[in-house]
């Protein structure tokens, strides 16, 4: 019988080995998953935030544009300004040159 206390003595103790195996790798199991769950919830705010990023940069885009535009506008109105007094000075010049 001596064998078979041997043999039931090392099933136990591979038994107990694989037990606390497994009590370690579900304690893996759980670590990691709260990582995964952080992470994710940090992708989620992340991307929630680069949307929002992206909103404002495409307004401020808009708004820049905008704002050149009106630059443009004054700067073709002093242009124009400016060519209006030319031709009125040259309608001046004509009419002296008339009388």
């Amino acid at each position: 019988m001596g064998g078979a206390d041997t043999l039931l003595a090392e099933l136990e103790k591979n038994i107990d080995a694989l037990l606390q195996e497994r009590c370690e790798l579900q304690k893996q199991v759980a670590t990691l998953t709260e990582a995964n769950n952080r992470q994710r919830d940090e992708m989620i705010r992340t991307h929630g935030e680069l949307s929002s990023l992206r909103k404002e940069y495409n307004q401020l885009r808009m708004a820049h544009a905008m704002v050149a535009d009106s630059e443009e506008r004054e700067a073709v109105k002093r242009q124009l300004t400016r060519m209006i007094t030319l031709v009125d000075k040259a309608i001046e010049n004509l009419s002296v040159v008339d009388s």
